[in-house]
């Protein structure tokens, strides 16, 4: 039950800033962006506590050792993802643009592959915590299986795939540059996260040389 009342509270906050700056509630791009969304990470928050309970309350609740960056970082992060939202809604929303399929089918592609990425690295990754910091309290190493055995943040580009699937089904090109800044968001973190790793984490420049992709194979 207490995972249904959590979908409907996200649901509920997602649509209240599609919706509320659209105008209306007539708006069926909206509830076709959000419910599936909101469905895949319940589901994925599940699987974790079920999984790993353990790193489920840590992903929960802050823990010591995070750099003030990092709180920064995240704090804009949440800022341009609240943005996509509005954005479409006073885009596409205000004309109540309707659900065009080709787009639909794209964003589709990108979140279920997104989805399929995120869990997959929670999975292999037993310190997938949501804040950058060194687990020394649980014995933290280097992990270099699963898709961490291709890129070294997969789990960033599950969560950015999820993202841009909004742009597309809303059809809204305003929302897609707020997409521009949560990439920009997550690039920057990257490049301070790998900085901190070196410098905390043993092992981990041996990984960078072993695993040459950050983000993007042949690009980051």
């Amino acid at each position: 039950m207490k995972w249904l009342v959590l979908g409907l509270m996200v649901t509920l906050f997602f649509l209240f800033f599609l919706l509320v700056p659209a105008g209306r509630w007539d708006w069926p791009a909206a509830y076709v962006c959000v419910l599936p969304m909101v469905s895949g990470w319940v589901w994925a928050a599940y699987r974790l506590q079920r999984d790993n309970p353990i790193l489920f309350a840590r992903r929960g609740q802050p823990m010591e050792g995070t750099p003030a960056w990092d709180h920064r970082l995240v704090s804009v992060l949440k800022l341009c993802v609240l943005a996509m939202l509005v954005l479409a809604g006073l885009d596409s929303g205000r004309e109540a643009r309707p659900l065009e399929w080709p787009w639909a089918l794209a964003g589709a592609v990108l979140y279920l592959a997104g989805l399929f990425l995120f869990v997959a690295s929670q999975k292999a990754n037993p310190f997938f915590e949501a804040m950058v910091r060194h687990q020394g309290e649980f014995s933290h190493k280097v992990v270099d299986r699963g898709p961490y055995g291709r890129l070294r943040h997969p789990g960033y580009l599950g969560f950015l795939l999820v993202f841009s699937a909004i742009p597309c089904v809303l059809e809204s090109d305003w929302s897609a540059g707020a997409l521009a800044a949560v990439w920009l968001c997550f690039l920057t973190r990257i490049v301070w996260e790998e900085r901190f790793l070196v410098e905390h984490l043993d092992g981990y420049q041996d990984y960078q040389k072993r695993v040459r992709s950050r983000l993007i194979p042949g690009l980051f």
